[in-house]
């Protein structure tokens, strides 16, 4: 009788080179994969953002078409003082925080879409608490006919706290609004609605300021850098959309149109002038230029001067004199790394 030949044990398991040759396949799958996954999150990222600046120049639009045309501007409602008392001038309720609370307490925005998808500053966040009703800090009378809630914070730098009335209080230190925007004051102020053009810039995301390094514009001319006291290169907004720390981001139009760029040139044209209305620099979103030639510098906190695009966050908006309105240097402040801020703030 023949006998088959016993048969061979299955081998269980993988062999060394095996288990080696499968690590280095998902190693190039993990290599290839990580650069696709990161770019379609900064892409989605984008469009969020830009999808979250159209909506908010949509609710300007929105508000502007119940008051003939303008956008909001606290200080041409709050008339009576029932939401802000004890400015000395009007235009000092014309802040971020307020600007963005009117059109938030009248249902035109909601908090969480004015903090960007891609913001880098912890301090600012979203206003989960923000109340549409009598606002809980002012007393009787004035919270039933308060127009906004000022207790919204558009900057760290905020003044117009709890008792609603400007620097009643000192900053907390936290932001509701991740968004810079146009300056609604002086001659700005004529392009603060609707009947702007379409070259004005509205809102955009934040950047650090920006100066004239050859203090004087001329010879057609202009070279516009950071600050140097202190170092804006430290600047959490240089790290909205890349790690390269130069300025890339949004800017949303008068149009309602959104541009992404890797410079804060806007769409307007400044700078030196030849006498025949002809100006031949790109306008700087983020420095206060002067549409004829001018020294930048001088002008960092004259914002109700100019005409140019000049995209911030405003706070403590006073009376400058001679110099027209101001507003408080620490809405830059805020925005430095934490070790800069730090040094600037102790004179290190």
């Amino acid at each position: 009788m023949r006998q088959n030949p016993p048969t061979r044990a299955r081998r269980a398991g993988f062999t060394l080179i095996e288990i080696l040759a499968v690590i280095g396949i998902i190693a190039l799958l993990i290599t290839i994969l990580i650069p696709v996954v990161g770019t379609a999150r900064r892409s989605a990222t984008r469009a969020t953002d830009s999808a979250q600046l159209r909506g908010i120049v949509q609710a300007f639009g929105s508000f502007a078409a119940g008051e003939d045309g303008r956008y909001p501007l606290p200080s041409r409602l709050d008339v009576s003082d029932q939401t802000i008392e004890g400015a000395t001038e009007s235009f000092q309720k014309d802040t971020t925080g307020s600007i963005f609370s009117l059109l938030l307490y009248n249902d035109f925005l909601r908090p969480d879409s004015l903090i960007s998808p891609a913001e880098t500053n912890a301090a600012v966040r979203d206003d989960n608490d923000y109340s549409q009703g009598a606002p809980p800090t002012l007393p009787g009378a004035r919270a039933r006919f308060a127009l906004w809630d000022p207790d919204f914070r558009g900057t760290p730098g905020d003044h117009v706290l709890a008792s609603g009335t400007p620097g009643s209080a000192a900053p907390e230190g936290i932001a509701n609004v991740s968004y810079a925007h146009a300056a609604p004051f002086g001659s700005r102020l004529r392009s603060w609605g609707t009947q702007g053009s379409s070259s004005t810039a509205l809102i955009s995301n934040r950047g650090p300021e920006y100066l004239d390094t050859a203090a004087v514009i001329n010879n057609n001319e202009t070279t516009i850098t950071f600050a140097q006291a202190p170092n804006y290169q430290d600047s959490n907004t240089l790290e909205f959309f890349t790690p390269d720390r130069l300025w890339s981001g949004h800017i949303a139009y008068n149009d309602a149109s959104v541009e992404f760029g890797n410079t804060p040139e806007s769409r307007k044209r400044t700078g030196s002038n030849d006498g025949e209305g002809n100006s031949f620099s790109a306008d700087n979103a983020f420095a206060n230029e002067n549409t004829f030639g001018g020294e930048v510098a001088a002008r960092r906190n004259q914002i109700g001067q100019g005409v140019n695009n000049y995209l911030r966050g405003y706070t403590n908006v006073q009376v400058g004199g001679a110099t027209d309105d101001r507003e408080d240097a620490l809405a830059d402040v805020w925005d430095l790394t934490t070790a800069e801020a730090s040094n600037y703030m102790t004179g290190d």
